[in-house]
């Protein structure tokens, strides 16, 4: 130290950075953008069609699919995080179950393709120090997993279509060729999915 003494210097707190200021602001004009697509929903709802259905309803039935759609969001959750791992990309699981939440619901809200939820994930793992490339495999990885997965349900549809032997004429001829159709996008996706040189 050569009998000098460090000055302190005193510590200057950094003022609020203009990103969170442009969060805060964005922030009600997204709760009132929420509440407005779902008053549009309901604008176009029969109410008293909508009153007597749920007047009918079993309430104890009724837990069956919220317990199914929390599921749902904790097995994407946990989907995205395996891959986020496999990439090497660190994500906490709580925080991925906030990004998969929030990047589905937008998804459900906006018909976009999923281009809405897309963006989003992109973002906050563009937040969180993920390179753009590595977040934008994760999302098409996990996108592709979801597709092949909805294929494999509509195979197994029109297989259980043509062996039900209820279609006749035009309509079991389309049934087949969609069914060999599909049949063969599902193997290429196995392909893609299981062969590294392809």
């Amino acid at each position: 130290m050569n009998g000098q003494l460090a000055e302190a210097q005193p510590v200057s707190t950094p003022p609020a950075s203009a990103t969170t200021k442009a969060h805060k602001r964005w922030l009600p004009l997204a709760i009132v953008l929420g509440i407005g697509a779902f008053a549009l929903m309901f604008s176009f709802t029969d109410i008293r069609e909508m009153q007597r259905v749920i007047a009918r309803a079993d309430p104890w039935l009724l837990l069956v699919p919220v317990a199914f759609t929390i599921l749902s969001y904790l097995v994407m959750a946990l989907s995205y995080h395996g891959i986020a791992e496999a990439a090497d990309a660190q994500v906490p699981f709580g925080e991925m179950l906030k990004v998969t939440f929030v990047a589905n619901t937008a998804n459900y809200l906006v018909s976009s393709g999923g281009l809405s939820g897309f963006a989003l994930r992109l973002y906050f793992f563009s937040r969180r120090g993920i390179p753009s490339d590595t977040a934008v495999v994760i999302s098409l990885v996990q996108t592709f997993l979801t597709n092949v997965t909805l294929l494999a349900f509509v195979l197994f549809g029109f297989a259980y279509l043509v062996a039900a032997q209820t279609l006749h004429g035009w309509a079991l001829i389309t049934t087949v060729v969609l069914l060999v159709f599909f049949g063969a996008a599902a193997v290429v996706a196995m392909l893609l999915l299981f062969h590294r040189r392809v």
